[in-house]
C-alpha cells in the first residue's frame, strides 16, 4: 500500500486519470505491518479480527487516498489465505464504503482444499449481498478455477446452473456404482449444454437407490435410482416410468433431456 497522499500514490492517480483506466486496489494480509495489528490486539481484539480489521482500514485508506486524488473508478480487494479473516476484514469494509468488491480466499492451495476454501469464504460473502466479482485461486490448471468460480455462483443462486444435478450419498441399499453414475449424468448434460442449446429442466436427481429415487427426490424433473442387478429406475417429478439395465436407462433419461431443450 502506498502512503495515502504520497507522491507515489499522486503519481498512480495522474496515470489512471490520463488513460481513463480503472483500478483495483488490492490489498493482501501479507503486505499489513505487524505493528499495526498488535496495536490493535492491545485493544482486547483476537489476532484474526484485528488483522482483519487492519485489512479492511488500511484498503479503505488507500481507497481514500485515490478519490482525494480525483480518482473514482475503483475496486478493491481484500484478501487474506484465512477463510475468516477474508469474511471480516470484507465484512467491515462493505460496512463502511460502497466501493465494488473483488472478493476471493488468496492462496487458497491445491484444488481439494482451495476449492472449499473458496467456496467457504466466496460463498458466505457472497450469500451476505457482499462481493462484486470473485477470483477462485487455485494450485492448478486456471480452468479449474472457472469451473469452481461458475459452481459458487450457482450454489448461491446468482448464476443460473439448470439443470441442477443433485445425488445422494451411498449407503447399505446402493448396489450400483453411483459416483459413476451420476458422472454419466453430467457429462451427458455437459455434452447437451456444450451443443449451445438450453435444457429447460430445473433438477436432474441421480440417487442410489429405490427408496431415496421417486419418493425422496419427488421434486425433480427428471432422474435415475440405482435398483438391484445393476438396473436403474427411471423417474418424472416422482412418477416412476420403468426400470432398465444402466446403458439404456442412461440413454432414455438422455432423450428425455433432449426432448424437454431448445435451441
Amino acid at each position: 500500500l502506498f502512503p495515502s497522499g504520497g507522491t507515489e500514490l499522486a503519481d498512480v492517480a495522474a496515470s489512471i486519470l490520463d488513460h481513463g483506466a480503472a483500478v483495483r486496489v488490492g490489498a493482501n494480509a501479507g503486505s499489513i505491518g505487524e505493528a499495526a495489528v498488535r496495536r490493535e490486539m492491545e485493544k482486547g481484539l483476537p489476532r484474526d479480527e484485528a488483522l482483519a480489521r487492519v485489512l479492511a482500514e488500511k484498503t479503505l485508506e488507500e481507497c481514500e487516498g485515490l478519490e482525494k486524488l480525483g480518482v473514482r473508478n475503483i475496486k478493491a480487494a481484500l484478501k487474506c489465505s484465512s477463510v475468516p479473516v477474508t469474511v471480516a476484514a470484507n465484512t467491515v469494509f462493505a460496512e463502511r464504503t460502497d466501493i465494488p468488491l473483488h472478493v476471493g480466499v488468496t492462496e487458497a492451495g491445491t484444488p481439494w482444499r482451495g476449492v472449499i476454501k473458496s467456496a467457504a469464504g466466496i460463498g458466505a460473502l457472497l450469500l451476505n449481498g457482499i462481493g462484486d466479482t470473485i477470483r477462485v485461486s487455485l494450485t492448478g490448471a486456471p480452468e479449474e478455477e472457472v469451473r469452481a468460480g461458475i459452481a459458487i455462483l450457482e450454489s448461491c443462486g446468482l448464476r443460473s446452473g439448470a439443470p441442477e444435478i443433485v445425488s445422494c450419498p451411498t449407503c447399505g441399499r446402493t448396489e450400483i456404482d453411483l459416483p459413476a453414475l451420476a458422472g454419466e449424468v453430467e457429462k451427458i448434460v455437459a455434452k447437451i449444454k456444450a451443443s449451445k442449446v438450453r435444457i429447460d429442466l430445473r433438477k436432474i436427481a441421480v440417487m442410489g437407490c429405490p427408496v431415496n429415487g421417486p419418493g425422496e427426490a419427488r421434486d425433480a424433473d427428471l432422474g435415475l435410482a440405482g435398483t438391484r442387478h445393476g438396473q436403474v429406475v427411471l423417474f418424472r417429478r416422482g412418477e416412476t416410468l420403468g426400470a432398465f439395465p444402466q446403458a439404456e436407462g442412461l440413454e432414455r433419461l438422455r432423450r428425455l433431456i433432449i426432448e424437454n431443450s431448445e435451441a
